[in-house]
């Protein structure tokens, strides 16, 4: 996680931790194997990132 926000500080960028947060889901989703093990928290999160992208479309 502290790579992610190191490399978009290198490319000129802020991120917030929302905005890693979505990074980290995203890279497990992409990467992880197909049935993962998710804690209710990152279910959570996962929740309210795609209320926000609904809500802003």
């Amino acid at each position: 996680m502290i790579a992610i926000h190191t490399q978009a500080k290198e490319d000129g960028k802020s991120l917030s931790g929302r905005e890693i947060v979505e990074m980290v889901l995203k890279k497990k989703v992409k990467y992880g194997p197909k049935e993962t093990v998710r804690s209710t928290r990152e279910i959570q999160l996962e929740a309210e990132l795609q209320e926000e992208r609904a809500e802003s479309e």
